[in-house]
């Protein structure tokens, strides 16, 4: 069906409602807008509401079903959608998926939550599934960590540049995350400390990739380098570099391995280049490894 509107996030699937971000343009501004379209009817009637948002939203929503998020009348929401704002001091936009509208904050004056304490988020950010946490990272260099239940937020400056999408480490309880300055840092999960910090000698733009049942990072960086450190300390273990051209943006993915094979065994991180090319790499997680370009 034609929504009447560029269509800017990915579907959100819940209880089959599709919710999606739109933008449309009225009297020379860009508006953008939430959708939500039931799946199981056909075109005709399948629009089931449209939220007007207040600010801009830029990377795709994160879906908690576990909130536990006080509405403004004390009633609790058990779903909602997490909205990270592209513009300057807006915060967060929590969307309740029972009521299909904006959550308001307790004085009821605004859709928007932490506006002045979280700058411009352009990247995706990451959920504690254990806690419920949400980690943001946003183009001021900081990192934000935001309680849903309670709605208190905690944050931490560790650069002067705009920062990757941020990784979360649940067995080590740490948050992995690069910079646009060249650096990948590695912060306790609660803020507090930093872990580690190293130079990637190029900006790191695509988020880094925590290899499973494995004590492994892959770092891709705008030089082409496909790097990978120790989660615990950092250090390189192996590094290789695409042919020139191969500028890597995207967050890379891992092809999961056969469950029978034998632990050594090179991973398989899939990410795309600006060559043009979408790249499947055998990673090593052992020093003694070599590279293998599939």
């Amino acid at each position: 069906m034609s929504l009447g509107e560029d269509v800017l996030s990915s579907p959100i699937l819940w209880e089959n409602l599709l919710w999606v971000v739109t933008s449309s343009s009225q009297d020379d501004e860009q508006n953008q807008n939430i959708w939500v379209l039931d799946s199981t009817k056909n075109t005709t009637d399948c629009v089931q509401s449209r939220i007007s948002l207040p600010v801009r939203v830029a990377a795709d929503p994160l879906l908690w079903s576990r909130a536990g998020t006080k509405r403004t009348h004390g009633s609790t929401a058990a779903a909602i959608l997490i909205y990270s704002s592209s513009d300057w001091d807006a915060g967060l936009i929590l969307v309740d998926l029972e009521r299909k509208c904006l959550m308001f904050s307790n004085d009821g004056s605004s859709g928007m939550f932490f506006a002045g304490e979280i700058g411009p988020v352009h990247n995706a950010m990451a959920i504690d599934s254990q806690t419920g946490a949400v980690i943001i990272s946003d183009s001021l260099g900081s990192v934000h960590k935001v309680n849903l239940e309670t709605l208190t937020i905690s944050s931490k400056k560790i650069a002067n540049c705009a920062l990757s999408s941020p990784f979360l480490v649940t067995d080590s309880c740490t948050i992995i995350i690069g910079g646009y300055d060249g650096r990948v840092r590695c912060l306790s999960n609660d803020l507090d400390s930093m872990c580690w910090s190293i130079d990637a000698f190029s900006t790191v733009c695509a988020r880094p990739l925590v290899l499973m049942k494995s004590e492994n990072v892959v770092v891709c960086t705008t030089a082409g380098d496909v790097s990978v450190l120790n989660i615990f300390t950092g250090k390189e273990q192996w590094r290789y570099r695409l042919p020139i051209g191969g500028e890597i943006w995207s967050d890379p993915i891992e092809i999961p391995l056969n469950s029978l094979a034998a632990i050594g065994t090179p991973r398989r991180v899939c990410f795309g280049a600006r060559d043009s090319r979408l790249h499947l790499l055998n990673v090593p997680t052992s020093t003694s490894a070599k590279h293998e370009v599939c």
